[in-house]
Order: structure tokens, then sequence, then C-alpha cells
């Protein structure tokens, strides 16, 4: 029974880890990657990426800058938002397989909002829930684990 996942997740890309027990690491235990999701739309440049038209006033006789960004920040917004359903849809089907009791979730804290929301409803009820406002995806599984457990320690003492 694996009783620990850890899922580490930006806007662009979310990678799910299983704590796993070692006998042979001085630790006792590692992370393994078992998902590595993009967002392809996030990360879409050029020709691929979704039309969004951005206009802006550059004339400095016409006064301030129009609110032209509105529209593309409300398409991040629902870029991040299917990405957020789409990790919590994979975050609920491993901890179904998996029986697992504790979830780790680090995010950077836009996403750990988006995410926050729908897991809470989806998988509360069968595990604890710990959140860190950190975008740990760049990080090794080796390296990963080191600042969760540091992370958390500092967590449980304040």
């Amino acid at each position: 029974m694996t009783n620990c996942f850890v899922i580490a997740a930006d806007g662009a890309r979310a990678r799910m880890f299983v704590l796993e027990k070692d006998a042979a690491l001085r630790a006792g235990s590692r992370l393994v990657e078992k998902i590595d999701l993009v967002n392809t739309d996030a990360r879409a440049r050029g020709k691929d990426a979704p039309r969004v038209r951005s206009e802006r006033n550059t004339s400095r006789q016409a006064g301030p800058m129009h609110p032209q960004d509105a529209e593309r920040d409300w398409h991040r917004a629902e870029v991040e938002g299917r990405f957020a359903r789409e990790i919590v849809a994979h975050a609920s089907s491993m901890v179904k397989a998996g029986a697992a009791d504790k979830l780790i979730l680090a995010a950077e804290p836009r996403m750990l909002g988006l995410v926050r929301r729908s897991l809470r409803t989806v998988i509360a009820k069968r595990v604890t829930i710990s959140e860190i406002a950190r975008n740990y995806t760049h990080l090794t599984p080796t390296r990963l684990h080191k600042q969760l457990a540091v992370q958390l320690r500092f967590k449980d003492r304040e």
C-alpha cells in the first residue's frame, strides 16, 4: 500500500509522484514519478497558439492604454482552469488505484487555488491534503523529496 502521493504543478506542467519505501536508501524512501502532464495550450507559441487577439492603443495622444489585456487574461484563466481539472482527474484516479492516505500538493499560488477547489470536493474525504504554495515542477525527484521534507517540517512548527 502506498501511503503518500505528491503533485508538483504550475500552469504549464504537472508532475505526480508516489513515495515508495526503499530500505537501500539512507532516507528510507524515495519519490518515483508516475505521471508528467503538459498543458499544450499554455506552452503553444506561434502558429500553434490559440488565437487571442490583442490590440493596444499605442497613440500617446489618445490617452491611457485601453484594457485590451482583459481578454488575454480571461483566456489564460480558462486554459489553466481546464488544466487544473485534468490534474484533479488524474490525482483522483491515482488515489483510487493506490489507496493513499496523504496527498502533498505543491503548486504555484494561482494553480494551487484552482486545483484546491476541485481536489477538496473529489478526494478530501479519503485523504489528508497538505499544500505548499511553491513551484517545484523543475526539481528532480531527489531534490523535490528533500525540499518537501524541509517545507513540511517548517510548516508543522508554525
